[in-house]
């Protein structure tokens, strides 16, 4: 041990620093002076210099890279650089900090990539050099070097390779792991790699290259930082040298090389940038200093300053062109110095010859095609009518002056370096925005050093900062080389200080903490009691919240007590565990139900146990065995896992001292059968054996190892090894279940451990807290009969007990409980007292009055630590535990500790008892030398939206409550004691908390939390109660988005009443929530029965009579004194789906593939508004109230042009309400309101919400967008496509981050899948609400409509953007079916809370009467003037037109025909094979030739039938039902518009057989699973077999398409086309198809012009179009046009699909011939069960069975399955033969 100084910084008490006036930073030191070099006079060149850069170790803890500069050097008159060691290397140096030392424990040399050492000589012109001259001491030319680095910028990445930027060039180079260049990227073209920097950056200044160097966190952009502004151009050096404060930053995509530059602004001209270090995605630290000493009188240091800056909101001023001096700003400047000015409106002049004089402002009376002449002195000659270069002068107007004209000077076009701060606005320039983050010199007013230059942040936001320390040397101003000393007089070397200072969460919390504050205190409930005193009868606890039990450890029955803890207030017992083969220890339960049990062996020094047992019953499942002494036990978070800490205790006479270890067992899934079947291979033991030779090392790296082994008759043996010292004490998992934190209470660390692998990933010692320093006070002595905390100089060894880990802001946090512990055994014992202590005098002058008993003397303490120097007598008195609990990040860095605050509460709310023992009362001050109060337990829990810590105090007893939410700065909240100090019953109240579990309102049987309490010494178990009031003010901004898509509305009295009940429920929500929006994900309309009916004559009164009471009209809007209202309003497809949003209240939409399919007239007159007179009696159409969005179609040049608007306008701007109206000239067609555009701005109460859309890039392929531009192409390839997207969307969401830091997208990308792969790409979203894909997120406590089985994911979907921050994204199905509900607050700097997110309210809410009814209450939710009723009357107006409809039948079915998205877009259907097969029906009868047919499932828009869920809640899918239009069965002239909505007509096309199968190929290739393409095909006429392979490869013929056969009518093979994935026969050869026009003509992508020949349209014999409606009605009236021949072919899941089956689910069976779905017929016939096959010659017996063999029939898809009756578990599969 070198001296006292904890590793880790506290934000509560900040450790002490040496030479600090301020008592605010820890100063690391060298441990040991630097090697001298060289020797120059009296001078020393030492090898330090580790100072130029500085980067932590990805990895490991208290690790530092740290980089050198090119080398000792000196500067001379005439710009020359002496190198005193020309062939000095560069190097990085890897340091590691131990107890306050800086320890360098290796050197990497940088080399070139042929592996020679680099120098740090200058470059030549060309290759990164500016005309530097170098010489060595004796003033000798010295070689400039191609491969020459000055560094000063680095990263470290995880994979041991180092990034690192350079004062030449300036250079970025790649160096491998042990500093070979990988690659060297500059402004020349000269590096290693092929690519380049910006060439503007081969400007930079001498010596003042890209001085710092980052990586962002998400690993993918480097970050640089120019040191000052750059000689651009080189010209005007000298004033940008002396005037310019533009640097620039340069973002480098290390994947593609891509750049991006940002301005910075510094302080001064004179100062310069030292160092960046990314905290975000988009933010960063930066360094900017001066070069001065502190404490010189002639020029002290007066600035090193940190600033955190943002680039998110920042302009990349980049040049497109790649010039030498980069973007020019400025007007563009003619070459022979003349400029002709229109003066009508009176405009300046300017001098724009190359001397530029400056502006002067010309009358307006000046006429137009003046000339103004640079003629010199400031003055100017104008012209009339002048040519220019003639020397004829058509009339002399006047001669305009400069020299007195008070104007700002215009220059020619200049450079960025060339503009003030002050101008950068004026050339729409945004910097990155800047606030300081720590004043150096305010925080360390001594620091001495002149170069602080590179530092990282550490986890509580602290500053590690290492500085240059130029090798020590220096020179004059004439070149000759001086010791560099610092103020002190000492010479300077490289120190690293760690300063405290809030993070950049802390700065969140600084701003949020003060006003919202909740309010939680606990009550205690009742208590089981054992009646067993001291016996630990109750030591540990869990809780099983299936059975609401909880499970207690107790050592007294050597057992586990189950407790039924349903009512708080009557505990009891229900079963104890015993006999389980050893001594229990621990217990824990899985979230499946299963409790794991430590159980130590009798044998203590032998291999222990964990025990598996069933929670519900009791009984036993499995065994494992463990490391030894398993202490303690515990579940991962996923239930998957078991790791017990094997504390591996000597025995009682120290003969043997087992090693510890960490036992991890792997469970499969954790479910109980998992569980049963695992074995010892599942079992890890982790050891730690391989360490013990660095024993010596770790001790000196602040571990204590100092057990020792004695022999039977108590003589010393030896020492332990360190995997027999090591006492794994306690385990904490990360929340991703990934990680172990294993405490070694003992030797006063912890060790970090990869569960998957076992591997054990750091050691961390946890260091010392110094109690010296104020609020680190304790009370140390038992004798002085009084509360005397205060300060002492020892320092206490934080040996933690507990520990627990939880994610605050996305980091893994940990929390202990520092108790203490001694070892203390028959033969060896560390513990002592202070006062039989031999204290070094120099350490400790007044020892004597330190040992006093009332004093320090009492205070036990240990031998085994404190002699440094080894003179046996003690330099350090150190103590059992911190008295505290403390928060620490997941690398080991102290972030908080409490300080002395656990005494000071306890010793205020009971002082008669404070610090009392726990197996006896009246015991006032008696643990006061020996550990205070103990803090021994932990349990975290989330209650509301805080995280709250519970502590339990083992000695005295009671718990203290803390908020953590924030980790740097916790606050306390109550205190609980359930002792009774005033009796002696030790068992009927609670002494000595051992554990705590905390039970969340959700698990708990009362609906609020709870603690279980489980007290050692009383052997007692406690329930308290939690009470929790939220605060009452929150600083958040709380938004409600409502939200839908692909609305569709079909017609049907179903999908009628669904939009009825959207616009009730919308209605309420806002009602309960004013800051609330409603938004559209695209696909509003769709042509069908409700968009077509709305063309009906009737609806033109519906319209009228609808908007005047929308708008409360009749009235006077115009003050003319005659009333206004809608009179003339037209009847129009599309128009009442635009209408019932508009009377719902959307505030935006974006734009869908189908708004565009009936064509962009259509589009443009549902959303336009048309007035044609006069007044509003003349209006026909009001059109869209809210505008329609899309950032990547272009509708400028579009036939739609006049209603597009490329500015981001307010939702306010878009569309025409009444009053608007009025106010403008009528003009048929329009009058020019803008309702689309790339985003909007939606005003919600004064807060900025950013609203753009996105549609999906297949638009082209899928729609008909006309002359409506699409960017970016689509492709195949999802993450390319994305990537594509988002760089066309970027720019408008950048334009929206300067109005508003929150946005949505809405995003119409069709599968869900691409919305993920998105967000990765895109920086500033917050929420994207997905459309086109129906996909359903919900979660467990959502209820869904009984159609919707398939959910995708939870409710929102979390992800994160490109930036790294959080990012949601939500989905609902489509039809008005459902209403999504996200309720999210954002912070004050716009970051969504994901944690306050509540899945109670939010999700998807059905739009059924019961929850409008739940919403609503007592109210009318469809009374006069709500939604519902506006909504109510327009859907009336269309129902009957509807209706009319679904009185006219076709046909019948006896069965649900499935046509829901999920399944007719992934597998075959019912519906699906019905539709293909009337189709294929269809064409026979006009081309007898054709023989297969093909739709795509993108095509089938409804299914036909019911989902009626029963009483007892089961679903059952039947046929559809009797209505007062139709019979039971009936399929009618609805559902033949509902499901095939398009009404495309029938093409037959030719294709070869190979062409057959690239188009049935083209038809799979979507089908990703998850995915639902509506390119998917439903065939007729042949079946095939396919499986998505993502290693699909045409070149390599691995195809997707497996099976392919075209079929006869009965079943039967007709042709083979594909078999194994090859093609069979003549790839020539014609097969005829019958698909859709929209298909053959490319929609969807389908390459049939491409493929295919002989393309006819089908017509009947009048010549009208045959159309899919029709030819289905007619195959329906043909084949099912009766009830009795009603279509009876049930839906069947993919396993048991005939004609298209996806072999992920099932065997390819194409070529088994089996009994085709639909064709089977089963008929009892007295007791024989009779099989009819329908083939074309009739409906025949097939098979027949005496149904006494029989016990069940089940009719599916793949044929008759029969189980035998002797052999349950066997089917047959009936062919037909």
């Amino acid at each position: 041990m070198k001296n006292r100084i904890n590793k880790s910084i506290s934000v509560v008490s900040l450790l002490i620093g040496i030479l600090l006036n301020k008592v605010s930073a820890q100063e690391i030191i060298p441990n040991k002076d630097p090697d001298v070099i060289l020797s120059h006079g009296s001078v020393n060149i030492n090898n330090g210099g580790y100072g130029s850069g500085m980067a932590k170790h990805p990895i490991k803890a208290n690790t530092y890279y740290m980089l050198t500069d090119r080398g000792p050097n000196l500067k001379a008159p005439g710009g020359i650089k002496v190198f005193p060691k020309a062939d000095y290397a560069p190097q990085i140096g890897l340091f590691k900090v131990v107890d306050g030392l800086l320890i360098k424990e290796k050197v990497i040399t940088l080399k070139d990539k042929d592996g020679n050492n680099l120098t740090g000589l200058p470059n030549p012109i060309g290759f990164g050099g500016t005309g530097e001259i170098a010489k060595d001491l004796d003033g000798n030319d010295l070689s400039l070097s191609k491969t020459g680095v000055d560094p000063e910028g680095i990263v470290a990445l995880e994979d041991g390779s180092f990034w690192v930027s350079d004062e030449y060039g300036p250079h970025i180079i790649h160096f491998d792991s042990e500093g070979k260049t990988i690659e060297r990227i500059n402004p020349f073209g000269s590096g290693h790699g092929g690519r380049a920097l910006p060439k503007v950056f081969g400007n930079r200044r001498p010596n003042r290259g890209m001085e710092g160097l980052t990586i962002t966190p998400d690993g993918k952009t480097l970050v640089g930082i120019m040191q000052t502004a750059m000689y651009n151009p080189p010209a005007d050096k000298d004033n940008i040298k002396s005037n310019s404060r533009i640097s620039r930053i340069i973002t480098f995509d290390i994947e593609t090389g891509d750049t991006k530059q940002y301005v910075y602004i510094q302080e001064a001209a004179s100062l310069s940038n030292s160092e960046i270090r990314a905290v975000s995605n988009t933010e960063f630290i930066v360094l900017e200093r001066d070069g001065k000493f502190w404490g010189d009188q002639v020029d002290p240091a007066v600035f090193k300053r940190f600033y955190h800056i943002d680039l998110s909101k920042a302009t990349d001023v980049s040049d497109p062109e790649n010039g030498h001096l980069g973007s020019m700003y400025g007007p563009d400047v003619p070459e022979n110095g003349w400029i002709t000015i229109d003066f009508e409106a009176g405009y300046e002049i300017g001098d724009y010859s190359e001397k530029g004089i400056g502006v002067v402002a010309i009358e307006k009376s000046i006429p137009a095609e003046t000339i103004i002449t640079f003629v010199g002195l400031g003055e100017f000659l104008v012209t009339e009518n002048a040519e220019l270069g003639s020397t004829v002068l058509k009339g002399v107007l006047s001669v305009a002056s400069l020299k007195n004209a008070e104007r700002n000077y215009l220059a020619p076009k200049r450079t960025l370096e060339q503009l003030s701060a002050a101008e950068l606005s004026d050339f729409g320039i945004v910097p990155v925005s800047k606030d300081l983050y720590l004043d150096l010199l305010a925080d360390m007013p001594n620091y001495q050093h002149d170069k602080p230059e590179g530092f990282s942040i550490l986890a509580d936001g602290s500053l590690a900062i290492i500085n240059d320390d130029d090798f020590g040397i220096m020179s004059d101003i004439n070149g000759n080389m001086l010791q560099k000393n610092l103020p002190n007089g000492a010479v300077d070397s490289n120190v690293l200080y760690i300063v405290p200072r809030n993070s950049v969460l802390a700065r969140l919390a600084d701003e949020v903490q003060s006003v919202f504050t909740p309010k939680l205190t606990l009550e205690k409930g009742a208590s089981y009691k054992t009646g067993v005193f001291d016996e630990s009868a109750a030591e540990m606890v869990a809780f099983d919240y299936h059975t609401k039990r909880a499970f207690v450890s107790n050592s007294d029955s050597n057992g586990i007590d189950i407790l039924d803890v349903s009512d708080p207030e009557n505990i009891r017992l229900v079963k104890q565990i015993k006999d389980l083969g050893g001594n229990v220890n621990c217990v824990d339960v899985s979230q499946y139900g299963i409790a794991a049990i430590a159980v130590e062996n009798n044998d203590a020094t032998q291999n222990g146990f964990v025990v598996f047992v069933d929670a519900l019953t009791g009984s036993e499942l499995n065994r494992l065995r463990t490391g030894v002494w398993p202490d303690n036990v515990v579940w991962s978070p996923d239930g998957t896992k078991v790791i017990t800490a094997d504390e591996g205790q000597p025995n009682d006479d120290n003969t043997v001292d087992p090693e510890g270890s960490v036992t991890i067992v792997d469970l499969g899934n954790g479910s109980l059968r998992d569980v049963v079947l695992s074995m010892q291979s599942d079992v890890n033991i982790v050891t730690f054996n391989h360490l013990n030779f660095l024993s010596d090392l770790l001790q000196d790296y602040g571990v204590r190892i100092f057990g020792e082994i004695y022999d039977n008759n108590g003589e010393f043996v030896r020492k332990s090894t360190l995997a027999e010292d090591f006492e794994p004490e306690y385990t904490a998992i990360s929340p991703d279940s990934k990680t172990a934190y294993v405490t070694l209470q003992e030797n006063n660390a912890f060790v970090i451990i990869d569960i998957e692998s076992g591997e054990l990933v750091d050691l961390v010692p946890m260091g010392y807290k110094d109690h010296s320093l104020p609020n680190n006070g304790f009370d140390s002595s038992n004798k002085d009969d009084r509360i005397n905390i205060r300060t002492w100089p020892t320092l206490g060894m934080y040996q933690p007990d507990a520990v627990h880990a939880y994610e605050a802001f996305g980091e893994t946090f940990l929390v202990t409980a520092n108790e203490g512990d001694a070892r203390d055994y028959d033969n060896f014992s560390e513990e002592t007292r202070v006062a039989k202590l031999d204290l070094d005098p120099a350490a400790y002058p007044n020892a004597e009055w330190l040992q006093k008993s009332e004093n320090l003397g009492r205070l036990k303490t240990t031998t085994a630590t404190g002699d440094y120097d080894g003179d046996g007598d003690i330099d350090q008195i150190y103590s059992y535990g911190a008295r505290s609990f403390s928060i620490w990040d997941s690398q080991g860095n102290l972030v908080w500790d409490s300080g002395d605050q656990l005494e000071q509460i306890t010793a205020k709310l009971h002082p008669e008892d404070f610090n009392s023992t726990n197996d006896e009362n009246d015991s006032f001050d008696n643990r006061s030398d020996d550990k205070g109060p103990e803090p021994e337990a932990i349990a975290i829990g989330k209650v509301g939206h805080n995280t709250f810590a519970f502590i339990g105090l083992e000695r005295m007893g009671g718990i203290a409550v803390y908020d953590i939410t924030f980790p740097h700065n916790p606050s306390f909240m109550d205190f609980l004691h359930t002792r009774d100090f005033s009796s002696e019953e030790y068992t009927n109240f609670d002494m000595g908390p051992e554990d705590i579990h905390f039970v969340d309102a959700k698990h708990s049987s009362t609906g609020k939390p709870i603690l279980l309490i489980s007290n050692e010494v009383s052997g007692t178990t406690t329930v308290a109660k939690i009470n929790y009031e939220p605060s009452k003010e929150s600083p958040y901004f709380k938004l409600q988005l409502l939200h839908a898509s692909d609305l569709e509305e079909g017609g049907s009295n179903e999908d009628l009443e669904a939009a009825v009940n959207f616009a009730a429920l919308v209605d309420g929500f806002q009602k309960h929530e004013p800051n609330t929006i409603l938004l559209s994900a695209g696909d509003n309309f769709l042509p069908g029965p409700f968009f077509n009916a709305a063309g009906d004559y009737s609806m033109r009164a519906v319209f009228n009579e609808v908007y005047n009471d929308f708008f409360g009209l009749p009235s006077d809007l115009d003050g003319d004194g005659n009333e206004d209202s809608y009179g003339d309003l037209r009847p129009e497809a599309g128009y009442a789906d635009i209408a019932l949003m508009n009377i719902i209240g959307f505030d935006a939409s974006a734009v869908g593939n189908h708004e565009f399919d009936a064509g962009t007239e259509v589009f443009d007159h549902a959303i336009n508004h048309y007035p044609r007179g006069a007044g509003l009696s003349n209006d026909r159409g009001v059109g869209a109230l809210f505008p329609y969005l899309s950032a990547n179609l272009d509708f400028a040049n579009s036939s739609m042009s006049s209603l597009y608007t490329s500015e981001i306008l307010e939702s306010s701007e878009f569309g025409v309400n009444p009053e608007d109206a009025l106010k403008v000239e009528a003009k048929y067609g329009g009058y020019g309101s803008k309702h689309l555009a790339p985003a909007t701005i939606l005003d919600v109460n004064g807060t900025k919400i950013g609203v753009l859309g996105a549609t999906t890039p297949r638009v082209e392929f899928i729609s008909s967008p006309g002359d409506v531009k699409v960017s970016p192409a689509d492709s195949d390839d999802r993450v390319e496509t994305m990537k594509a997207l988002a760089k066309v969307l970027q720019p408008t969401i950048d334009k929206l981050s300067k109005s508003t830091d929150k946005i949505v997208l809405l995003s119409h990308l069709q599968q869900f899948g691409n919305e993920i792969e998105l967000i990765k790409h895109l920086r500033g979203v917050d929420i994207i609400i997905a459309g086109g894909s129906d996909t359903v997120l919900a979660d467990e406590n959502d209820d869904l409509l009984p159609a919707d089985t398939t959910v995708t994911g939870s409710y929102p979907y979390l992800a994160k953007d490109g930036n790294g921050d959080p990012a949601l994204l939500v989905s609902t199905a489509g039809r008005y079916r459902y209403v999504g509900r996200l309720n999210v607050e954002f912070s004050p700097r716009g970051t969504i809370l994901v944690d306050r997110l509540d899945s109670s309210i939010n999700g998807p809410v059905a739009a059924i009467e019961k929850n409008v009814k739940a919403l609503w209450g007592d109210e009318d939710p469809k009374s006069k003037g709500t939604k519902a009723a506006l909504a109510r009357k327009l859907v009336e107006g269309v129902r009957q037109i509807v209706l009319d409809k679904d009185g006219d039948v076709y046909g019948y079915t006896k069965t649900y025909l499935a046509g829901d998205r999920a399944t007719i877009r992934t597998e075959e259907t019912n519906l699906g094979n019905l539709a293909a097969d009337a189709q294929l029906w269809a064409a026979k009868q006009i081309d007898s030739s054709i023989s297969v047919a093909l739709k795509n499932g993108g095509g089938l828009r409804a299914s036909i039938g019911e989902v009626i869920t029963l009483a007892d809640g089961s679903v059952v899918y039947s046929g559809p039902q009797k209505t007062s239009y139709k019979g039971e069965g009936a399929i009618t002239m609805l559902d033949l518009e509902n499901t095939q909505r398009f009404n495309n007509s029938l093409t037959a096309v030719t294709l070869t057989a190979s062409g057959l199968r690239e188009i049935m190929e083209h038809g799979v290739a979507g089908s990703v699973p998850g995915d639902q393409p509506g390119r998917f095909p439903q065939v007729g006429g042949m079946r095939f077999s396919f499986k998505y392979d993502e290693d699909f490869s045409e070149e390599e013929g691995i195809q997707r398409i497996k099976s392919l056969v075209i079929t006869n009518e009965d079943g039967s093979i007709k042709d083979i086309v594909v078999k194994n994935g090859l093609l069979v026969g003549d790839p020539n050869r014609m097969i005829r198809m019958v698909s859709l026009g929209f298909l053959v003509g490319g929609g969807d992508g389908y390459p049939f012009e491409e493929l295919g020949s002989n393309i006819v349209g089908l017509t009947d014999t009048e010549g009208n179009k045959i159309r899919e409606q029709m030819a289905f009605g007619s195959y329906l009236k043909e084949f099912y046009g009766s009830l009795d021949k009603a279509f009876s072919l049930n839906e069947t899941s993919p396993e048991r699909d005939l004609r298209i089956q996806n072999l992920m689910y099932r065997d390819d069976s194409v070529f088994g011939n089996p009994l085709m779905a639909g064709k089977v017929q089963l008929r009892v016939n007295n007791g024989t069960l009779e099989i009819y096959w329908d083939s074309v010659e009739g409906t025949t017996l097939q098979k027949s069975y005496n149904l006494i063999d029989w016990t069940e029939i089940e009719d599916v898809q793949n044929g008759v399955y029969l189980p035998v009756l002797n052999e349950p578990a066997a089917f047959f599969r009936l062919r037909y033969e």
